[in-house]
């Protein structure tokens, strides 16, 4: 026994009673819900959810898309239902899989932020204008910083916290340092500055100061160097 059926074959027509009529569009709703096309309860009332979801199963069965239960449609509707199988809707395209981004080896990594000290910052190029730190890596201008208030903190000169960010209170002591110095007052780690503070960078082919390298000297006429002479 098929589970639907609209009509019989000597009940087609539209002159029904409003119960058989009523019983249809249930039929035609149970229908549309198990292929996908109708999501609403299985009420009988021929409403706008109904048919909208007999416009879907008209486009999809090329049917006129009339929203009704036309006798075209209840034909179909008849044969799916009789068939038990279900012309449901083809699927949305789905996107294509966004590839996931490649790992940045750890050579190639971008600097680390140091907290609370932009990036961009420009208090740290200004006050390393024209040194090998103007273009440095926020850790090492930070780090550079902070030794400096330290060292003038030692010398009575830096009354605020070290914390490597450059300020009014580090230019003034600043000031005061390149003064006792007799290094022109620019309030900033120039190389004078750095250089007086011993903070400029150590080149690894750099000879340290103190020790000096003296000539070898000449062998003795006849002599050969590492054997003794007689």
């Amino acid at each position: 026994m098929k589970k639907f059926l609209l009509f019989s074959a000597v009940a087609i027509g539209w002159a029904l009673p409003l119960a058989k009529a009523d019983d249809s569009v249930r039929a035609a709703q149970a229908i549309l819900q198990s292929s996908g096309y109708y999501t609403g309860a299985v009420s009988g009332e021929l409403d706008g959810e109904t048919k909208a979801a007999l416009r879907r199963y008209q486009i999809r069965n090329q049917l006129e898309p009339s929203g009704e239960l036309t006798p075209e449609t209840i034909a179909a509707l008849n044969k799916e239902g009789s068939s038990g199988t279900a012309a449901a809707p083809q699927p949305a395209p789905t996107a294509p899989p966004v590839p996931a981004t490649p790992a940045v080896p750890p050579s190639v990594q971008p600097p680390q932020a140091v907290p609370g000290v932009s990036m961009d910052n420009p208090e740290y190029s200004r006050i390393f204008t024209r040194t090998p730190y103007e273009n440095a890596s926020p850790e090492v201008q930070v780090g550079t910083v902070r030794r400096a208030q330290m060292i003038l903190a030692e010398r009575g000169l830096f009354r605020g916290v070290p914390d490597g960010r450059p300020g009014p209170e580090t230019e003034e002591a600043l000031f005061r340092f390149q003064a006792s110095r007799e290094l022109p007052r620019t309030g900033r780690l120039d190389i004078d500055t750095l250089a007086e503070l011993h903070l400029l960078p150590v080149s690894k082919l750099q000879r340290p100061r103190g020790i000096q390298v003296l000539p070898e000297r000449a062998a003795p006429h006849g002599a050969v160097r590492g054997v003794p002479l007689d």
